[in-house]
C-alpha cells in the first residue's frame, strides 16, 4: 500500500482525531518500511526469476549439444557396422577361395 492511497485529512481533523501527529507519522513509517519491504520481496523475486531463466536457457543448450551427440554417437555406431558387415564379406571371399584352390 503506498502513502498516496490513503486519505489525508486536514491538520485539525488529525489532532482531534488522534490528539497528536505522531499517531500519523508513526502509520507513514510504517506505511515506508511496508513499502521497502515489499520493494525487497520484488527484487528478490525478479532475481529469481532471472536465475532460473539462466539455468533454463542452460539447460535447453544441454539438451541441444546432447541430441546431437546421440545423432553423432548412432552414426559412428552405423559406420562401425557397415565396415563390420564389410570385413565379414571379405572373409567369405577369402573362404570360398581357399576352399577352391584345396578342391583343385
Amino acid at each position: 500500500m503506498q502513502i498516496k492511497d490513503r486519505p489525508i485529512a486536514s491538520r485539525e481533523t488529525q489532532r482531534t482525531k488522534a490528539g497528536s501527529f505522531k499517531d500519523d507519522f508513526s502509520i507513514q513509517d510504517e506505511v515506508l518500511q511496508e513499502n521497502k519491504e515489499m520493494k525487497m520481496r520484488e527484487d528478490m523475486y525478479e532475481e529469481t526469476i532471472r536465475h532460473l531463466r539462466n539455468q533454463m536457457d542452460l539447460l535447453k543448450k544441454s539438451s541441444v549439444k546432447l541430441k546431437r551427440d546421440k545423432v553423432k554417437f548412432s552414426q559412428d555406431k552405423t559406420d562401425l557396422e557397415e565396415f563390420f558387415l564389410q570385413c565379414i564379406e571379405e572373409v567369405k571371399k577369402d573362404i570360398l577361395k581357399r576352399r577352391a584352390l584345396s578342391r583343385s
